[in-house]
């Protein structure tokens, strides 16, 4: 910025990046103002030879890279460009998981990586710049927090972030999370409802952050032909009015959506529609009743419901002829029962999360049904092993939550399933109770021998999952474990299943050294075990194995 100065001899006035000439002593500048122009004279001089410095530094910088990094600047662009795109992190982790209600940690930690790969040196970023399916993955979060230079240059970011992804199809997760009196596309102002962010903050800053979220959702909008796969989360139900409403809104390319409306908030809106047909493939709708958009169901192949009506669940069931996946919290409210009857062909995974009506199973028919993930809390077994016995499906993967001591159940449900291949088995609670019932389970899998017959002498030998090539135990109760460790080495020893996988969690505490060195002779003879320990979350067999390293020196 230039400042007004003066000279105390002549009077001239001039701004600082311009010298003064003053005629005072005999037609020529006084010596203040001689001195002062030669020594800016001096400055410019300088500054000139700093940026010939500077560009000689970034030369010799860009010669340093080549030379340290005798890859990518060989390589031919195409080549390189693969291997930038390849050195993406994976942002697909518990896409379909019915808890992740959060998007992945990997997209949070992962959506700056094209700005890091470009960060490394010039040529770098002239390949990133270059390379549109860098580009493609957007993460936005906009929150009470977030400081007010941030919120006015992300308009111009995202304008230019786009831009270099080119026409590519994007995946965007958006989250406003705050509460905001938010202009609408005519420009009017619309009030929401409070939000669970803190509401603290000067008004200047909520106005930057307010004009920021609608010019997002208005660059957006724009480019709503690229959109891919679409994550929206909001604290109201209007924002999601507002973001799909606009005419200039044509998700053609649209195969996956994902719509999250913070609980205990204000409802989701009873009913917003877009212009153009939806054919998606992937639908998550956590919050919002299925009749709130208008899409094509018969193209879903991927569904993920929370607090929804049993009568919604069904009905869309019979609707979505290609569906294969399906995980539905069912919201019991108002629940009244049903009689319905729904043979659904393609079916091959179910997910219940708890609160499913007993009335649930027996008004479907799964005969493709291959992987089956059940809450266990209360519910009895009798309607799990009529939808088996209905639908005579090869069930190959079972996950079982929340199990109750009770083993004559449990192994009546598990002697119905003879194609399972995988089983996990997780409690909390009773966990005393659960661990004898788990050791039951493990004694009769071991001890089974296709084939046999029972007699006097061997009276568990009947087969019992025969197909089973994995099974993993967990509890939720830290301080328990899964099953009695000490008994693994005999089972496996003196068992007919040595190739089966076993997996389980334990702390330190749980297993003695002796039981932990005959573990680990087992993983040196082949047997396939691997225990994960709860206090640190790293390989339980190769910590003992570090620590009796670690004492014989």
């Amino acid at each position: 910025m230039a400042v007004p100065i003066s000279c105390g001899r002549c009077g001239a006035v001039k701004s600082d990046d311009q010298p003064i000439t003053c005629t005072v002593l005999e037609g020529g500048p006084c010596s203040p103002c001689k001195e002062r122009i030669a020594i800016r004279h001096q400055i410019k001089q300088l500054e000139e030879e700093i940026m010939k410095l500077w560009a000689k530094h970034a030369t010799f910088g860009t010669m340093m890279n080549a030379i340290h990094d005798p890859y990518i600047h060989k390589f031919p662009a195409e080549i390189a460009s693969r291997i930038l795109r390849l050195s993406l992190p994976a942002l697909n982790d518990r896409e379909h998981d019915p808890h992740a209600t959060y998007w992945p940690r990997s997209v949070r930690k992962g959506w700056a990586a094209p700005l890091k790969l470009g960060s490394v040196c010039r040529m770098w970023r002239q390949l990133a710049w270059a390379t549109p399916d860098l580009w493609t993955n957007l993460y936005i979060r906009i929150k009470r927090s977030t400081t007010r230079p941030t919120a006015e240059t992300l308009p111009g970011l995202l304008r230019e972030w786009l831009t270099r992804s080119g026409v590519l199809p994007l995946t965007i997760y958006f989250f406003p999370g705050y509460k905001l009196d938010v202009l609408d596309s005519s420009g009017e102002e619309a009030s929401y409802e409070d939000s669970y962010e803190d509401s603290s903050g000067d008004d200047t800053n909520l106005r930057v952050l307010e004009i920021s979220t609608v010019e997002v959702m208005r660059i957006l909008n724009l480019h709503s032909g690229q959109w891919r796969n679409l994550h929206l989360k909001a604290p109201w139900g209007e924002i999601f009015r507002n973001f799909f409403s606009h005419s200039s809104v044509q998700p053609n390319q649209l195969a996956s959506l994902e719509l999250v409306a913070k609980a205990g908030q204000s409802p989701a809106p009873t009913q917003f529609t877009m212009d153009s047909d939806i054919n998606l493939t992937h639908l998550k709708l956590l919050g919002f009743p299925l009749t709130s958009i208008n899409i094509r169901w018969d193209t879903i192949t991927h569904a993920t419901f929370h607090r929804i009506a049993a009568v919604e669940c069904l009905d869309f069931l019979q609707k979505a002829s290609s569906l294969e996946f399906y995980c539905v919290r069912i919201d019991r409210t108002g629940d009244v029962a049903l009689k319905y009857s729904i043979i659904h062909p393609r079916l091959r995974s179910l997910d219940l999360i708890a609160d499913d009506p007993p009335y649930f199973l027996d008004a479907i028919n799964l005969p493709s049904l291959e992987e089956w993930t059940r809450d266990m809390l209360l519910r009895p077994v009798a309607p799990m092993l009529s939808l088996l016995k209905r639908s005579n499906c090869c069930l190959k993967v079972i996950n079982l939550k929340h199990l109750f001591p009770s083993s004559e159940d449990l192994n009546a449900l598990l002697q119905a399933m003879p194609s399972l291949e995988s089983m996990r088995l997780s409690s909390e609670w009773l966990c005393g109770g659960t661990r004898t019932v788990m050791d039951d389970i493990l004694t009769r899998i071991f001890h089974s021998l296709p084939g046999s017959n029972i007699s006097a002498e061997n009276p568990i030998s009947e087969p019992f999952l025969p197909h089973l090539r994995l099974i993993q135990c967990e509890t939720d109760d830290f301080v328990c474990h899964a099953f009695s460790w000490s008994r693994i080495p005999e089972l496996y020893r003196l068992g007919h299943r040595r190739s089966l996988r076993l997996k389980g969690f334990a702390a330190q505490s749980n297993i003695s050294d002796r039981t932990a060195l005959q573990l680990l002779q087992l993983t040196e003879e082949g047997m396939d075990l691997h225990i994960v320990d709860t206090n640190t979350g790293e390989d339980f067999l190769q910590n003992f194995r570090k620590r009796m390293c670690m004492r014989s020196v």
